[in-house]
């Protein structure tokens, strides 16, 4: 395992992108050849620099998955723009 994994803070904010539905840690730490444990670190990290950086997105977790999603504060102009869709 590297030492230093905060370069793998990016990769893992893409494998979530790219997937769009909740993925498992386990998975995520296969694929980034780290641990679960350093992979939850990196999750919370990613987590804290949308909450604290003004983002508009988040890091959704339930048991031992994790998803990006939308903040929730946004969902006005989401739905208004879903709605726009079906005109």
């Amino acid at each position: 395992m590297p030492e230093d994994t905060d370069n793998l803070k990016p990769v893992l904010e893409s494998l979530l992108f790219v997937s769009g539905s909740p993925q498992p840690v386990k998975k995520l730490a296969k694929i980034l050849k780290i641990s679960p444990e350093k992979t939850r670190q990196l999750l919370n990290g990613l987590a804290e620099d949308y909450k604290s950086g003004g983002k508009g997105l988040r890091i959704l977790r339930k048991d031992d998955e994790a998803q990006l999603a939308t903040a929730p504060e946004h969902a006005p102009w989401l739905a208004e723009m879903a709605k726009m869709d079906f005109e």
